[in-house]
Order: structure tokens, then C-alpha cells, then sequence
């Protein structure tokens, strides 16, 4: 007796609701309304209560955007602990994609208690608020029963399994590349060439990792000292950075490493020879790079600064030394280009 009381007033005790705040946003036409979005969330769960924003310990906000024949929607679900999880769901039919994101919402916010059948057509109105303290017995007049009506019958509607769009592991852009840098004399050498870009999908505390290798083409220069005269023509740049970027709206900002190699032909007139030499110079340092993205285009400013791996000097002998290679090197650029298919 005493095992079958405790069983009856665990399943009297009414499960505790979390108060929630709804923002729905979806197109008029061919789309259900709030209304109708709320009551499948409450149908799928019976631990959330829809309340007013003040209120509220967690928030739900759904966005469905028609996009040709198909409708685009995303769900956040963000909790006062500082929890948001994000998911995104396309479809031919607005009411598949608006039923998809309900049960992506409860699953967020019950996942041991969700409900995963189909959605009936009518669904139950919104359970009435608790009273703060129950009110005192009525004595209800006595009444002849009255025959109980037949129930209506409730078409069920089956709701095909949406797809839910999950972002790529790995995203690949190209874009044109334009750089000044100071690496080989310390005067300014503007070149241009192609960026390859790789960026991981978010992960802890919605940062990225990105990593770009690009190619460029320098001009080239003459270089006048008491020693002599330096000429150097066209020339190849190459540079690795890598780091970690986290995105606010369309702006990306990133803190990254750079590894920058200048491949240069240097040609030296002193007295009645002329010397000729190529040298390999290399530098590393910290990168800064600010992106902004319009859909899948993007245009990025970045500024650097580097330490020289390799204190050359060119020296036409015996006259002495034309230049050297500075001890750090700075380095700017605007790249703009999209991602890859």
C-alpha cells in the first residue's frame, strides 16, 4: 500500500515548466502563424510555459525565409545559463520546415521528454497559468448528468522529415590578393596574386579556425647607395598564416601567425662587373585580419609585422655594402574574393 500511495503522488506531481519567450518570423502567405508554432512546441514538450519576454528563462527565435520554391529556417534557442545552440532546417513546404524547427526547439529545451509523433491538426489550447494559492471547495448544486457528446474525429496529418542543413566541416575560398610589404630593402614592394582560404566550422565559444596560402607577383625596384646601384626586377612572394577568427554579424574579426618567403634576383653594377645574386629571405611574425562577408563573397583587410630569418646583405666588393635586409619587416593587404561550391 504504502509503494502503490507513493506511485500515486508522483504521477499527481505536475512536471515544473520552464517560463520561455517565442519570436516567430515567417512569411505571410503559405506559412502557419505564432500561434500555431507555439502550440506545436507545447505539444512536444510539457515542460515549457510561453511567457512574456521579462519573464522568461530561456528564448526561442525562429526565422523562415522563402528562397525560390523552397523555405530556409533556423532556430535559436538561448538559456540564461549563456547556452545558444543553433539549428537550420530547408524544404519544399513551409509547414514541414516550421513542424521541424518545433521539434529541434524541444529537443534543445527537453531533450529526455520530447515528444517525436506526428502533429494532429487542432492542437490543444495553452494550459491555463497556476494559481498562486488554490482557491476554497464551491459546494457545486446537484445536476442531472448529461449525456456525454461523441468526440470529433481528429485528422492526423503526417508530416514528411525535414532536412536539416547542418554548416560544412570544412569551408574553401579563393580570392585576389593585393600586398605591399617592406621585406627585401625596407622600401615598400607592392604585389598581387591568388589566396587559397580554409575556415573549420564554429566550435568552442563560436570561434573558427582559418588558414590561408597565398602566391604573389612583386615589381621591382633600384636601390642607389655610395657603394653602388642594386636592381631588382619581378619577384615571388609566398605566405602561410593560420589562426583563430569568431564572427560578429558580418564582420569577422582574427588573430593569426604568419611565415612570409620573397624568392629576388638582385643585380649589382660596381666598377666595370656587374654581380648578380638570388636570395631566399624569409620572415615571421603576428597577423591581424578584419573579413566582412555578403553571403558568400568576402572582402578582408589584414596588417602584420614580421622578424627577418635571414640578415642578408648585398655587397658589391670593394666598394661596400648597397643595402641590407631590414630586421623586421611590416606588411599590409585587401583581399576579395567567395567561396568555392
Amino acid at each position: 500500500m504504502a509503494l502503490l500511495l507513493t506511485l500515486v503522488l508522483s504521477a499527481a506531481e505536475p512536471p515544473e515548466r520552464r517560463p520561455v519567450f517565442v519570436s516567430f518570423e515567417a512569411p505571410a502567405e503559405g506559412c502557419p502563424d505564432r500561434t500555431r508554432y507555439e502550440g506545436e512546441l507545447r505539444f512536444r514538450t510539457d515542460r515549457i510555459v510561453i511567457v512574456a519576454q521579462p519573464e522568461s528563462t530561456a528564448s526561442v527565435a525562429v526565422r523562415i525565409a522563402k528562397k525560390g520554391k523552397r523555405f530556409d529556417g533556423s532556430v535559436l534557442v538561448t538559456t540564461n545559463a549563456g547556452r545558444a545552440v543553433t539549428k537550420k532546417v530547408s524544404g519544399p513546404k513551409c509547414e514541414s520546415v516550421t513542424a521541424a524547427l518545433s521539434l529541434a526547439a524541444a529537443l534543445v529545451l527537453d531533450p529526455e521528454g520530447t515528444k517525436l509523433g506526428v502533429l494532429p491538426v487542432e492542437l490543444p489550447p495553452a494550459p491555463p497559468p497556476a494559481p498562486a494559492e488554490p482557491p476554497p471547495p464551491v459546494r457545486e448544486p446537484i445536476v442531472e448528468p448529461t449525456p456525454t457528446p461523441t468526440p470529433p474525429v481528429v485528422e492526423v496529418v503526417t508530416v514528411p522529415a525535414p532536412t536539416v542543413v547542418e554548416p560544412p566541416a570544412l569551408t574553401v575560398s579563393l580570392l585576389a590578393n593585393a600586398e605591399v610589404s617592406t621585406t627585401i630593402s625596407g622600401a615598400v614592394d607592392p604585389s598581387a596574386g591568388l589566396m587559397l582560404e580554409l575556415t573549420s566550422r564554429p566550435f568552442t565559444g563560436q570561434l573558427v579556425s582559418v588558414s590561408r596560402l597565398s602566391a604573389t607577383i612583386g615589381t621591382g625596384r633600384t636601390v642607389s647607395a655610395t657603394a653602388g646601384t642594386v636592381v631588382y626586377a619581378f619577384h615571388a612572394n609566398g605566405q602561410l598564416e593560420s589562426g583563430l577568427g569568431r564572427r560578429f554579424g558580418i564582420i569577422r574579426p582574427e588573430l593569426l601567425a604568419s611565415l612570409h618567403l620573397t624568392s629576388v634576383t638582385l643585380r649589382g653594377q660596381g666598377a666595370d662587373e656587374v654581380y648578380a645574386s638570388t636570395r631566399w629571405l624569409a620572415d615571421v611574425g603576428p597577423r591581424a585580419r578584419v573579413s566582412a562577408f555578403f553571403g558568400a563573397w568576402e572582402a578582408s583587410l589584414a596588417a602584420g609585422v614580421g622578424a627577418s630569418l635571414t640578415r642578408e646583405q648585398y655587397r658589391i666588393d670593394p666598394d661596400g655594402v648597397v643595402f641590407t635586409v631590414p630586421p623586421i619587416a611590416f606588411s599590409a593587404g585587401l583581399a576579395v574574393g567567395r567561396a568555392l561550391p
